[in-house]
């Protein structure tokens, strides 16, 4: 608005396709600052940009004249207020108050997700399967020969509390790995990205516990699950597991199993079990079966064993269900514990005929 408030002298449109807001606002002599949440990956600085990583707190930088939209940049929280002393915004973490430099370069890990089910993680355990999403090299994706996990992969290594991550996927914008059974017992883990060819580093923190239970998802879903004759109200609310008929196929809407059969899903995060796992190691054949954490269902299902994935990193378990004699056609949720710590994905919807 011009100084009088009688009139505008410049409005602007801003926004992506998914859903952004503001809740902040600041003008200064040099710029004007926007906080919010974003939900869309073509935001301005956002181009390649993980939707899986959002939506998430950002900031942004307008000219002072409000011609040019720079770039929006993820923000460690919150953004509450512009210290114009300091030249920084002040945002929250909730736990936190922060001091952010809107003029530094933009970090090249936009997000950490769990490897199995590509969900946000805000803490770690021992084990488990992990993926930095971000901008880290232009070149081709680097994949490891089969039945090895190096600690580097065309100079990218990743490191927590010092101690070497193996490698399972090295790309552009995405960087697979596992975090070292060694890390137990720690309270919090140093998360250390380097990218020898690109000179890049960058490093997040986040608390350690002793175990991050999740399921591998079938993400994105196979061609099998689609809308079919099997499809009910109770399955639109859950999700659905990678999980496996007694012939190996694709569990699915399109391919359920009689009732009474066996069912295999697979589990991450369980952190250091008994037997215990070597990081970076490739299970054997025949698997160790698991003793603990012991793993339980509900709504009837029966757990028949859990062993781990013959061939696989260590870390990776498989649980072989039973299905209810009984249990009625179409999309049956059930959901799992391990120990005393529920499976965070929960609902997952098993097939049946």
């Amino acid at each position: 608005m011009n100084p009088t408030g009688t009139g505008p002298i410049y409005s602007s449109f801003f926004g992506g396709t998914q859903t952004d807001t503001i809740n902040f606002f600041a003008m200064t002599p040099n710029a004007i600052y926007l906080g919010g949440s974003a939900g869309s990956a073509d935001l301005p600085g956002f181009v390649g940009f993980p939707q899986v990583c959002l939506p998430s707190a950002c900031e942004t930088r307008l000219s002072a004249d409000g011609t040019e939209i720079g770039a929006s940049r993820i923000a460690p929280g919150k953004v509450l207020a512009y210290d114009a002393f300091a030249g920084k915004l002040i945002a929250t973490t909730g736990t936190n108050v922060v001091a952010v430099d809107p003029s530094a370069p933009r970090t090249p890990i936009a997000c950490i997700l769990d490897s199995a089910d590509l969900q946000p993680v805000t803490s770690i355990a021992p084990g488990e399967l992990l993926s930095l999403f971000g901008e880290f090299s232009p070149g081709v994706p680097s994949i490891p020969p089969a039945g090895q996990f190096p600690t580097s992969l065309d100079g990218v290594t990743v490191g927590i509390n010092g101690i070497p991550s193996p490698l399972l996927y090295a790309g552009g914008g995405q960087i697979n790995f596992q975090a070292p059974f060694g890390i137990a017992g720690a309270a919090s883990a140093t998360i250390d990205f380097a990218s020898a060819q690109q000179s890049l580093k960058n490093s997040l923190a986040l608390p350690i516990v002793a175990t991050n239970p999740v399921a591998f998802l079938n993400t994105p879903p196979d061609a099998s699950i689609s809308p079919c004759v099997y499809e009910s109200s109770t399955s639109l609310s859950g999700t659905f597991p990678l999980a496996l008929n007694p012939d190996g196929s694709i569990n699915a809407c399109a391919n359920p199993v009689p009732a009474g059969s066996v069912v295999t899903l697979f589990l991450d995060g369980l952190g250091v079990t008994s037997p215990a796992q070597t990081t970076g190691a490739v299970t054997a054949h025949p698997a160790p079966s698991l003793s603990s954490p012991v793993i339980t269902a509900n709504g009837g299902v029966t757990v028949v064993s859990v062993t781990a994935l013959p061939g696989s990193i260590s870390g990776i378990w498989q649980a072989n269900l039973q299905i209810p004699a009984n249990e009625p056609s179409g999309g049956n949720q059930v959901s799992l514990t391990a120990g005393s710590a529920p499976v965070r994905d929960a609902n997952l919807i098993l097939w049946v005929k």
